[in-house]
């Protein structure tokens, strides 16, 4: 054995293991706890901040940028005071609040919340990268919001290019938006402010909105078509929603609000979605069927236009659907004496994408972010009990018997008990 004083000259072989290994150096992924994403990805993404980098650049050592479109189909249009559109970078169209010493546009920042929003898509079953990329594009947002849009601003994407406008209130009889609770409300208002340049309203009477969001009869302190003071009130846009994905949406905003989180922004757990769903699947089964024939009761089909989610969300039908909404929303009905102007045929799948994609400030005042389905990341498919299904099944095949007269109606309750078939036969197999 070594002297005591020898051995403790020595380093031990745990000390010698330290100083022979090398500390692994700390990157911007450890030290800020960020995923490691494929390589190709990384790149992409690098590449993606050094083009805008350049363009801010560009921008900054110019006193002013000036982008001139002129396009005859903007003529109608009353959101444009004029055929040429010229949107300049000045003191008044950059953030108030200074994020970088090198100022991005409002058309920059659109562009990027754009190509996150499709590398979402892209990476949405990874759940790291989509979460990473929805704080990215959460970040851009916010920082479109600091602009002080008056004027309108001229956007391209990959679905054209359009105006973008800040709503405005204007003197009218509105029109009722009525949706059961978690079919998408509030991205419908966000489209038709884009398509109109008119504000919404919801819950309560109004006459200078366009429409007004309700939720009547399973929300009786909505608006409703039977009081004396909504009699002039003749037509409706009613959003339907698969209810085997509206309701799992209603328990979502159930549980935001329990947890004091804010709104469309988290899916519930599945392990707490599962007992409220068996204690409540029946009930708002009936009230789903209940909101469908009360509106398709009081409004003569000429007066309601049926807008389904499941269509207006879809990338090649969306567009399609935004500009038949667009044609219902203009065409006169008598109770307006101003007739109402919509942005032309060619600009609406630009302001679709905007809208039901990507969407910077809602109505209301807040953050909404879109996903594939709804406003909020869904990171599994709500379940149900095959006995739930059939349920379900038989109620959309009696509806679809029932309205098989009129055929807008039973496309859609068809679509809803095929989808309700399909998840039967799922589960019967698995």
């Amino acid at each position: 054995m070594f002297p005591s004083n020898l051995a403790s000259s020595y380093p031990t072989r745990t000390c010698l293991a330290k100083k022979m290994v090398p500390e692994k150096p700390q990157t911007w992924h450890t030290l800020f706890k960020i995923p490691v994403f494929p390589p190709n990805l990384l790149i992409w993404i690098r590449f993606l901040v050094f083009g805008i980098r350049s363009l801010s650049t560009f921008f900054a050592n110019s006193n002013s940028v000036a982008n001139t479109v002129t396009n005859e189909n903007l003529n109608s249009n009353t959101n444009l005071n004029s055929n040429t559109v010229t949107n300049q970078v000045t003191d008044t169209n950059t953030p108030k609040n200074h994020h970088s010493d090198r100022p991005l546009t409002y058309e920059n920042l659109d562009m990027v919340a754009e190509i996150l929003t499709e590398l979402m898509s892209k990476y949405e079953h990874d759940p790291k990268i989509l979460q990473t990329m929805l704080g990215y594009r959460e970040r851009v947002l916010t920082r479109m919001q600091d602009f002080n849009r008056i004027q309108p601003v001229m956007v391209t994407n990959s679905y054209g290019t359009c105006m973008v406008t800040k709503p405005k209130h204007k003197k009218m009889t509105p029109i009722f938006q009525a949706s059961y609770p978690g079919s998408g409300s509030e991205m419908t208002r966000s489209l038709i402010e884009a398509i109109t340049g008119v504000r919404t309203g919801e819950a309560k009477r109004q006459n200078d909105v366009i429409t007004v969001k309700t939720h009547f009869p399973t929300k009786p302190s909505h608006l409703k078509p039977s009081a004396i003071w909504n009699r002039s009130m003749k037509r409706v846009i009613l959003l339907l929603r698969n209810p085997l994905h509206a309701i799992p949406s209603l328990y979502n905003h159930i549980y935001e609000r329990d947890n004091n989180l804010p709104k469309h922004s988290t899916q519930a757990p599945v392990h707490l979605w599962e007992p409220w769903r068996d204690n409540n699947f029946l009930r708002e089964l009936d009230l789903w069927v209940d909101h469908l024939e009360y509106w398709l009761n009081i409004f003569p089909p000429q007066n309601c236009h049926l807008l389904m989610f499941e269509a207006l969300v879809d990338n090649s039908n969306g567009p399609t659907e935004a500009i038949t909404l667009a044609q219902f929303l203009k065409s006169e009905d008598g109770t307006n004496e101003d007739v109402i102007h919509t942005a032309p045929s060619s600009t609406i799948p630009c302001l679709w994408f905007r809208s039901v994609k990507v969407y910077d400030k809602g109505p209301t005042g807040r953050m909404l972010l879109r996903s594939e389905n709804s406003m909020r990341p869904n990171m599994y498919l709500p379940p149900y009990t095959t006995l739930q299904l059939e349920i379900a099944s038989t109620i959309l095949n009696n509806l679809y018997s029932k309205y098989a007269n009129i055929p807008e109606v039973a496309r859609i309750l068809k679509h809803y008990w095929e989808n309700a078939l399909s998840r039967i036969n799922q589960s019967k197999l698995s």
